[in-house]
């Protein structure tokens, strides 16, 4: 049975909105006091709860100014156990599937709890996504929000650069710029409510080359579906790579005019300059 899309859902979406009608050039909680000038809209975060834990536990009190919000979401894998949410805070709860058939397998299931209102589809070149899906992203990634959208849910999706791998690409491409011939974001963003572009493996060649990435990628997701929510991947450790928290931040600061926030990816050990990024970002 079909759950009714919830308020919080319903809520969370029109929030996103107006993110797609003014670029985030800065992330101040007013623009200004004049009455005709419009608020800055808020930076939008996507993690997963594990992230969430190694930012809380360098600064529990910056994580709750920066992320203690609806517009940010927060998310378990499956099989889900527990609201990714903490306890008395605003976020939104999110689940994460690699597999379109886990995802339809737990709605027949009733295993999708009611703490969730968004669906995030991560389809890899990997194991956990099976291969019929890499070979069809498309394909997988309309049926994914399809069945989402019929249970209540926002669909976020995140295909991977490296499906490449297992796509047809163009002659000499790397998996960035087969990414971007073969229009991946937007054929994803068709379908779906919020995207993210997973361009963290470009971080340590600069703030130029991860913002140029964004800048055309995004541009085909608005293109596919001018109310789609464009996201990128981020992360102070990106393949294993160490970045400090000034080049981190300066990619942050690069997309920002693209992009309405960011997947955070922090692992154990990032904690300090996560932190710094959302210091540096403000809230």
């Amino acid at each position: 049975m079909s759950r009714p899309r919830s308020t919080g859902a319903r809520q969370w979406l029109f929030a996103a909105i107006p993110l797609l009608c003014v670029a985030a050039l800065g992330i101040g909680a007013i623009a200004s006091a004049q009455p005709s000038q419009t608020p800055t809209p808020p930076l939008r975060w996507a993690m997963a709860s594990s992230s969430l834990r190694n930012i809380s536990s360098v600064d529990a009190g910056q994580a709750a100014r920066s992320l203690d919000r609806p517009e940010t979401i927060v998310q378990n894998a499956s099989p889900l156990s527990a609201n990714p949410v903490p306890a008395g805070w605003a976020s939104t709860g999110t689940a994460l599937w690699r597999s379109y058939a886990q995802f339809a397998a737990d709605v027949a299931a009733g295993a999708v709890p009611s703490y969730i209102k968004v669906a995030h589809y991560d389809n890899e070149a990997w194991p956990q996504t099976p291969e019929a899906e890499q070979r069809r992203p498309a394909y997988y990634e309309r049926r994914f929000c399809a069945l989402a959208h019929h249970e209540g849910l926002l669909c976020y999706l995140g295909p991977a650069k490296d499906l490449c791998n297992v796509l047809p690409q163009p002659q000499g491409d790397d998996n960035a710029q087969c990414y971007i011939d073969l229009n991946l974001a937007g054929k994803a963003a068709r379908y779906a409510d919020m995207i993210d572009i997973q361009a963290q493996t470009l971080e340590p060649s600069g703030a130029r080359a991860y913002a140029s990435f964004l800048r055309r990628t995004a541009a085909q997701a608005r293109a596919a579906n001018p109310d789609v929510v464009v996201l990128g991947n981020l992360s102070p450790s990106p393949g294993g790579a160490q970045l400090s928290a000034g080049r981190l931040y300066a990619c942050a600061d690069a997309a920002l005019r693209y992009v309405s926030g960011f997947y955070a990816t922090v692992n154990a050990g990032d904690g300090e300059a996560m932190v710094s990024l959302l210091r540096h970002l403000g809230g």
